[in-house]
């Protein structure tokens, strides 16, 4: 049986309902190519730099040590509400020797222990090339894949993978973050598009704002303001709906 896949819809019901949003506030960096965001609270965020070995900061040598196949690289980290990381990893390998898998560790004082892992669901494998990483308010995991967001339960069961509204799109997703109503947000770069799709994959709209060139790292907070930082651009834009 194939895996579930979301239904694409006409490109002309898109276009009929996009979510316009304006940029209300924007952030300085201290370099450009930012790669990820993270929001952490009161207005503040983490900045992932690519000039940078940032991923320090969240005790990826740590977090490494807990990976028993070595040859695993760490792409994207997220914080879970129960305090629990969640980090992608990758093989390093590409076109049909790429693979990666979902690491969930619990951090105990000082060291991180390894709790679950998601690699295979039904004896195939769940991703391909795993960048971005969130967790979703109802405890599913939406993780960036190469050419679909691949959305997991709590238990590493496949709910399903959105590949945009249509075939030919090239579907390229990056940043992932998830709204108050488990909304999933997801900057498609290369198509200088933001999707929001519902938490059982439905499409539901674009998100546009002013002059949005190739979004590419995203983040939201608790009253849904929306952080987007464009590849090759130092400024991080603070957008709203209201």
């Amino acid at each position: 049986m194939d895996d579930p896949q979301i239904e694409t819809q006409m490109a002309i019901q898109e276009e009929k309902n996009p979510r316009v949003y304006k940029i209300v506030k924007e952030i300085s960096s201290p370099k450009k190519y930012i790669t990820d965001l993270s929001y952490v609270d009161d207005g503040k965020i983490c900045l992932s730099l690519e000039s940078d070995n940032c991923r320090s900061r969240y005790y990826s040598d740590t977090v490494h040590e807990n990976i028993p196949d070595h040859d695993y690289f760490v792409h994207g980290m997220a914080g879970c509400k129960c305090g629990s990381l969640l980090v992608s990893v990758w093989n390093g390998k590409l076109q049909e020797k790429s693979k990666g898998k979902i690491l969930k560790f619990e951090l105990f004082l000082t060291e991180f222990t390894k709790l679950f892992e998601f690699e295979n669901d039904k004896h195939r494998p769940l991703f391909t090339f795993p960048t971005h990483i969130t967790e979703n308010g109802n405890a599913d995991i939406c993780v960036s894949d190469a050419g679909a967001v691949v959305v997991i339960d709590e238990r590493g069961v496949l709910r399903f993978r959105y590949y945009g509204l249509a075939k030919d799109s090239h579907f390229d997703p990056y940043g992932i973050c998830a709204d108050s109503e488990c909304n999933i947000i997801v900057a498609d770069m290369k198509n200088d598009k933001i999707h929001m799709i519902d938490q059982n994959g439905g499409f539901i709209c674009f998100v546009y704002y002013e002059n949005m060139k190739m979004p590419r790292a995203l983040c939201i907070d608790e009253n849904d303001n929306l952080y987007v930082s464009e590849w090759k651009n130092d400024r991080v834009k603070v957008i709203s709906s209201q």
